[in-house]
């Protein structure tokens, strides 16, 4: 109850105590003392004492109606009792001030706990805000309100809280205040204008300025607020808005010392706020971080000094073949790279302290490493380019940055065409297709199989083994003598026989045990097999003009890797090269065979003994070795003579052919005849007359008789005389060349005495045209060469030959032809 009720109790208490006292005439003012000390035990010392004086004064009158007097005893006994019910009456709201004070502190403290608390588990600022404004009212305030100021400008009012039986519609009322119009003296806007904390008393003229109109003003007054608080919100040191608290209904009012609670309660919600907004932003920045760098191709990851992944983006996993990244940021130092069989570009092992991370840690600054990673689980390779650098976390310690770009469909692309102009060059090195398939055997591995094989079919069809090559050498053997004593069957549904018979490739990922049995024929077979460790094979054809010429076997074993689709395509394309290579080889064969045939039915398959005459013939086809050339020599006798022919037509191959076959058969003919050298040119002129195209052709004739040789030249090289012991010199004299124009003038002949050891040299101008580094060989190093050759015709023209071959350079080597012709 109030202390006007215990007063007006207490008051009546004594007026019935004095009614007695005057209705019995009995001196009862001793009883006066009850009401004293019955509020003593209740009401506020103020009551208690202006209970006690009246009871005193009542006392000291009560002579007037007790006829006995004043009695001293009772009045000491009320004058002592009143005096200890007043000073109990003191301790006791003392002891009910100090506990009021204590919950009150407590309450202060349990507020400041909770202000601090108001982020934990809000989803954002303004509900962190929202709880604030909750926990204020109503312990501290009968309204509160907030007001934010957005970074668009404006001001915009988040919450509004109330207490009492009007709380909706107060409530209501403050939200739609926050977007209406404001008052310069209102103490939120003056918090938010930056003038600091504002402390004020709602009197009749400041209501009048803050009310907007009749409706705010009325709503003013049934709110009941009198005095309010209005605190500035800047937990990260910027504005952030503006709290304000009011009382009035509760009867509470504020003062200096609420100002300063209000404002330490705010720094606490603040502390909160800012650490909420601090979270808030290294949330969203690491957010956006792992949005960027997910966004990545690349794996990045962030490695401490003892090997453990202190940070990996999804490519990262994925790159690991982990369902994740915390599979990854989990995983023990070293348990990742055990994943994989690590190797450099050259096949060598690369050590996990040998990878750019752990040197950076170490303070070294590696280049990017190109390494070749086997997943042991799967056998698949992939090729990652892994570059590293330092970075200083927030102790100190050095961690680094690995970004790791799978550059695998690159690399093995670059490897492929390496690996097809390697091939190319070991295709076409060798006109043997035998040779050229062991080589690109040997190219294959280890590059592309542990072990690679090529077989071909024979004349009845079955496979023969031309090529073999393993990682191993001392393996081919051993796989060889398996084959000897197991030769595939012919009927296999799977194997090289199958792909033979289909054109059709074949690959098996991985080898289960269940083809190596169906595969045997008892079980040493069986165990030979096993002890090869085939994990993965692939077979291709090697398809020309869609005839299946032959098999190429690809096997990993002891690599333990496997193959896929894409190693397939490219085994494919390797298939069809080596079969082009082989048919062009079967081809060029069988044409330098039919050449050489041709090409010796148009030469002399000897040169004939002649009593008195020692004879050389050198020939040396010109860079197309597979074509019949056109030069040509032949020795044969004549009357009591012989004749030597030496000549040159036009073209190559079949024409040329058979242009030479016309010109040594109608130069024999017309020998026979008139073995004169003039005459038989002039024979040999008219038949190329008579062809329908103009056929030019060089020639001399050589009349042997005795130790006199006469010569008749028609458009050729004039030949070199070396007598014994001398110099060379040309002889003869030059004519005109045969089949090229109507008017032909027959050659002038001229004879030659030989004498023994003297030697006359014939020969094509594919000689003296043999080019070289700078210029061609010519006639000065012809004679020059003749002079230092030893004096024997066969000896002679090799020396000459060698010469010859040491300086050609280049191309464009045309068909030579030497006749040596000495005087025994």
């Amino acid at each position: 109850m109030s202390g006007r009720v215990w007063l007006a109790g207490g008051v009546a208490a004594l007026a019935a105590l004095v009614a007695a006292d005057v209705a019995t005439g009995d001196e009862t003012f001793g009883l006066f003392l009850l009401p004293v000390l019955a509020l003593a035990m209740r009401a506020r010392v103020a009551e208690v004492a202006a209970v006690a004086g009246l009871a005193l004064a009542l006392a000291l009158v009560s002579p007037l109606w007790n006829e006995g007097g004043l009695t001293v005893s009772p009045l000491v006994t009320l004058i002592a009792g009143s005096a200890i019910a007043i000073w109990g009456a003191g301790e006791r709201h003392a002891a009910i001030a100090a506990r009021a004070a204590a919950d009150a502190e407590q309450r202060q403290l349990s507020l400041l706990a909770e202000a601090a608390r108001i982020t934990d588990g809000a989803a954002d600022i303004d509900e962190a805000l929202r709880r604030l404004v909750d926990l204020l009212v109503p312990d501290i305030a009968d309204a509160a309100w907030i007001d934010l100021l957005p970074g668009s400008g404006g001001v915009r009012r988040l919450a509004a809280r109330a207490s009492g039986p009007d709380r909706e519609e107060i409530e209501s009322w403050l939200l739609a205040r926050g977007s209406a119009r404001r008052a310069d003296l209102s103490p939120i806007t003056r918090a938010l204008r930056g003038e600091g904390s504002q402390l004020a008393h709602l009197d009749d003229r400041l209501r009048d300025a803050l009310a907007q109109d009749e409706d705010d003003h009325e709503m003013l007054e049934r709110s009941q607020l009198r005095w309010t608080m209005a605190l500035p919100l800047a937990p990260s040191g910027g504005p952030l808005g503006a709290l304000a608290l009011g009382v009035g209904p509760s009867g509470r009012s504020y003062g200096p010392e609420d100002l300063k609670f209000a404002e330490l309660l705010i720094g606490r919600a603040g502390l909160a706020l800012a650490n909420a907004q601090l979270v808030n932003r290294l949330t969203a920045t690491q957010r956006r971080l792992d949005g960027i760098l997910g966004a990545l191709g690349e794996a990045v990851t962030v490695q401490d000094a003892r090997g453990r992944i202190e940070y990996a983006n999804q490519a990262a996993a994925a790159l690991l073949g982990l369902p994740g990244v915390h599979a990854v940021l989990t995983a023990e130092p070293g348990e990742l790279n055990a994943r994989f069989d690590i190797r450099d570009a050259d096949g060598e092992p690369v050590g996990e302290d040998d990878l750019p991370g752990p040197r950076v840690i170490r303070g070294e600054s590696p280049e990017p490493l190109l390494t070749q990673h086997m997943y042991r689980a799967t056998g698949r390779r992939r090729w990652f380019l892994t570059k590293a650098t330092p970075l200083r976390d927030e102790t100190g310690q050095t961690l680094a940055v690995n970004v790791i770009q799978d550059v695998t469909e690159q690399h093995e692309a670059a490897m492929r065409q390496r690996f097809f102009a390697e091939a190319g060059e070991a295709l076409a090195s060798s006109l043997d297709f035998e040779e050229t398939l062991r080589a690109v055997a040997r190219l294959a591995v280890p590059r592309l199989a542990d072990w690679c094989g090529v077989e071909l079919p024979d004349d009845r069809g079955r496979l023969q083994q031309v090529a073999l090559a393993h990682v191993d050498p001392a393996m081919v053997e051993r796989a060889r003598d398996l084959r000897d004593r197991y030769p595939p069957d012919p009927d296999a549904p799977m194997g090289p026989y199958a792909v033979l018979r289909s054109g059709e490739a074949q690959l098996v990922t991985e080898v289960p045990d269940s083809l190596l049995v169906q595969a045997t024929e008892d079980d040493e077979h069986l165990e030979a097999l096993r002890a090869l460790n085939i994990r993965s094979g692939m077979s291709v054809p090697m398809i020309t003009g869609g005839r299946v010429v032959g098999v190429i076997t690809f096997v990993y074993s002891e690599s333990g890797r496997v193959y896929q689709e894409g190693d397939l395509a490219f085994a494919q394309e390797l298939g069809a090269r080596a079969a082009v290579a082989i048919e062009n080889a079967r081809l060029y064969t069988e044409r330098s065979e039919v050449a050489r045939t041709l090409q010796a039915s148009l030469l002399p398959e000897e040169l004939p003994e002649v009593e008195g005459w020692r004879f050389a013939a050198d020939y040396r086809p010109g860079e197309r070795g597979a074509d019949v050339g056109g030069d040509f020599y032949d020795v044969f006798a004549v009357g009591d003579g012989h004749m030597a022919l030496l000549g040159d037509v036009t073209g190559k191959g079949v024409t040329a052919a058979a242009l030479t076959s016309l010109v040594r058969h109608t130069a024999k003919t017309a020998a026979t005849f008139d073995s004169r050298p003039s005459a038989v040119l002039s024979v040999v002129n008219g038949a190329l007359l008579q062809r329908p195209l103009i056929a030019p052709v060089t020639m001399l004739c050589v009349r042997l008789r005795g130790r006199e040789a006469t010569l008749a030249v028609g458009g050729h090289p004039l030949p070199l005389l070396k007598r014994a012991g001398g110099r060379c010199e040309k002889v003869g004299n030059p004519g005109l060349l045969l089949g090229a124009v109507e008017e032909y003038a027959d050659a002038e002949a001229v004879t030659i005495t030989l004498e023994p050891g003297d030697t006359l040299l014939l020969y094509t101008d594919g000689v003296t045209d043999t080019p070289g580094a700078q210029c061609r060989f010519g006639d000065e190093r012809l004679r020059a060469a003749v002079d230092a050759a030893p004096p024997q015709p066969a000896e002679l023209l090799g020396e000459v030959s060698r010469t010859l071959d040491r300086f050609a350079a280049g191309g464009g080597l045309d068909d030579r032809a030497m006749l040596a012709l000495q005087r025994a």
